[in-house]
């Protein structure tokens, strides 16, 4: 029955009492249904909008409309409402001419029990000739989508036999390789694959031509009308013994493009490798939350481990680690997580034999969508050199300083572009002035020199700035109380890669 409503009959019955004698036949029958009469074309009209029957049941001689006009009205209004002939007496010729035109069956009105099957046999009838017109439109849309997906994919289809001729192919095909269309039926697609592919393609699709359904994917080049070599991917599926296929199907893409980049990755991957390598340089990847972490070969190295002793968790990255440095490395990585800024921390390493290496490490967090640090990645060089050479350097300057006081021995540096001039403590000293109350300037330094050794102070600059190398010059200061002191100065020019002078040394 359609729907979930009663089941509505609409009689066309100019005879009330015969109306309410079929309505009555087919209540015995166990049908439940709402029924309406009509006995003129402009009812019927309008019972078919407003009632929307299920089924008709007409007499077939009345005295101002018959059931034939009846047929054609309901015909016209909805072809898929079933229509009964209900009379008194009809003759064989009148039945074959109603059956042909559209009524689905006929019952005299004096065997009125077979009345109820004939309704059940037309809706039933109605029921599978509507599932099958829905089932047909859904057919024809699916076929309509699959068509205009493989019109308009990226992706190539063709169909070829069993030794690999075309038998059919996408208009993706002509796209993405340029041939005119159609222009390969018929041809070997293997016309078309590099020779350094062509024993490996031909092995796999014998392979699988040899089995039904079966399947396989592969990767191979294969030639464009310009004369270019494609990479492609493809997913081929041996459907010959499939009767509306009948053929192997392969499916593709072209895959060129990432070919290039996956090939440009590895050739940076390899010159990053290389680069990290010559600068003893360690990687290191960090899974925050399953505690994995991997190392490079050199960063296991730079924390004296064998290559792969490393078990890689954060506990034993710790276990190396000066215990005075661990708690700021700490620190550091949960500010630096809660920041989002970048991680950057130098720090002690102990190996087992005790040897204390100094690590400069930095990184970067990654996040989930919610906030979460996920993943810490960077880079670790070891500083243990430069350390070591800073704080010779320290010590060195600090035995300098200290001889410099002894021998009262100042320094003092002249920073050309901009004219800056700096003292040691030891030269305001020699000087006879205080760091508080006097600026080492050219000018103001030349103003507390005795008043006939100014000029010869003021050649002997000039010269040193414009590269010569003046021998010592002898000359006297006046200090703040009067005295006069005997000085010796020198000094010389310092320029930078490109001989460009930046400053003045001397003492």
């Amino acid at each position: 029955m359609k729907g979930i409503r009663p089941l509505r009959i609409l009689f066309v019955e100019d005879n009330p009492r015969d109306a309410e004698l079929a309505e009555a036949a087919l209540a015995r029958e166990g049908l439940s249904f709402t029924a309406r009469r009509v006995d003129t074309q402009d009812s019927l009209l309008q019972t078919l909008t407003e009632f929307q029957p299920d089924l008709i049941i007409s007499d077939y001689a009345m005295p101002d409309f018959d059931g034939m006009q009846a047929l054609a009205v309901s015909l016209a209004h909805d072809p898929n409402i079933p229509f009964i002939i209900l009379t008194g007496s009809m003759n064989e010729e009148t039945a074959v001419a109603c059956l042909r035109g559209g009524v689905w069956d006929y019952v005299l009105k004096e065997n009125l029990s077979r009345l109820a099957h004939a309704v059940k046999e037309a809706l039933a009838h109605r029921d599978a000739r509507v599932e099958r017109a829905e089932a047909e439109e859904v057919s024809r849309m699916t076929e309509r989508r699959l068509r205009a997906l493989i019109e308009n994919g990226l992706d190539s289809i063709s169909l070829l036999s069993a030794d690999g001729t075309l038998l059919w192919e996408s208009p993706a095909v002509v796209r993405n390789l340029e041939y005119d269309e159609n222009q390969f039926l018929g041809r070997n697609i293997f016309e078309i694959v590099h020779p350094d592919d062509l024993v490996w393609t031909q092995g796999r699709f014998a392979r699988i031509a040899q089995t039904p359904g079966a399947r396989d994917t592969g990767q191979f080049r294969l030639l464009r009308r310009s004369g270019e070599w494609r990479w492609i991917e493809a997913i081929v599926t041996n459907l010959l013994d499939e009767p509306s296929v009948g053929a192997i199907v392969i499916n593709y893409r072209d895959i060129t493009d990432r070919k290039q980049a996956e090939e440009a990755l590895r050739e940076s991957e390899s010159r990053l490798s290389l680069a990290l390598d010559a600068a003893h340089m360690g990687t290191f990847d960090w899974d925050i939350p399953n505690n994995r972490i991997t190392w490079s070969r050199w960063h296991e190295e730079l924390w004296g481990y064998t290559p792969g002793e490393f078990v890689g968790t954060y506990e034993a990255f710790s276990e190396r680690v000066h215990p005075e440095d661990l708690p700021l490395i700490n620190a550091e990585i949960q500010r630096c997580m809660a920041s989002r800024e970048p991680y950057a921390r130098e720090y002690r390493v102990v190996w087992p034999d005790g040897s204390v290496h100094w690590i400069q490490g930095r990184g970067e967090f990654t996040f989930d969508e919610n906030g979460r640090p996920q993943r810490m990645r960077g880079v670790v060089t070891e500083t243990t050199d430069r350390r070591q050479a800073e704080e010779a350097l320290r010590e060195s300057e600090r035995q300098l300083s200290e001889a410099q006081r002894m021998a009262r021995l100042g320094r003092w540096t002249v920073d050309v572009p901009t004219g800056k001039v700096t003292w040691s403590e030891e030269l305001y000293e020699v000087y006879g002035r205080s760091p508080d109350s006097f600026t080492p300037a050219f000018n103001d330094f030349v103003n507390v020199l005795h008043p006939e050794d100014r000029e010869s102070m003021r050649e002997w600059a000039r010269a040193c700035l414009v590269g010569e190398s003046p021998a010592p010059l002898e000359f006297r200061t006046i200090t703040p109380v009067g005295d006069v002191r005997h000085i010796i100065g020198q000094g010389r020019l310092v320029r930078d890669a490109r001989n460009e002078p930046v400053r003045m040394v001397g003492t």
